[in-house]
């Protein structure tokens, strides 16, 4: 769908035609897998436009709700968004869902570290250097970082 999304504008732009708006965007993304709805709505919490995060990594929650990849995204926006408790349950959520990935270790061993519980914080770190990685949210933080 992609492809002839991209072959399409090619064809306009080349064509001298002008595209108003990007209704086709929305049509496409309807229609893609849940894990590229959890990469774009990083992507929209990485640009501060938090909003379109929120509704896209709703999207991907709603297609797939056992995904791991988009509790962790979830709990990323919701402790960007201030909502801790959430952003814990989601973190938590996420590892309960692949307790076997390091991703959501990671991820919720750096909240627990900046949201002042470091020995919790380096608990989920010693688990998630164990473990393979799929996909992390959170920028890795080295250990010595977690209790200053």
């Amino acid at each position: 769908m992609f492809k002839i999304c991209f072959k399409i504008t090619a064809w306009l732009t080349l064509t001298g035609m002008a595209v108003a708006g990007c209704a086709w965007q929305t049509a496409s993304l309807s229609t893609a897998p849940p894990d590229v709805h959890v990469s774009l709505g990083v992507a929209y919490l990485q640009q501060g436009n938090l909003e379109k995060a929120r509704m896209v990594l709703n999207q991907a929650l709603s297609k797939q709700p056992r995904s791991p990849a988009g509790w962790g995204a979830m709990a990323y926006l919701e402790e960007a968004c201030g909502n801790l408790a959430l952003a814990a349950q989601d973190y938590q959520q996420a590892i309960q869902l692949a307790p076997q990935q390091g991703d959501g270790h990671n991820n919720y061993g750096v909240f627990l570290c900046r949201h002042g519980q470091p020995r919790a914080g380096i608990q989920e770190l010693l688990t998630a250097i164990q473990l393979p990685v799929m996909f992390i949210a959170q920028p890795p933080m080295k250990m010595p970082d977690c209790v200053h």
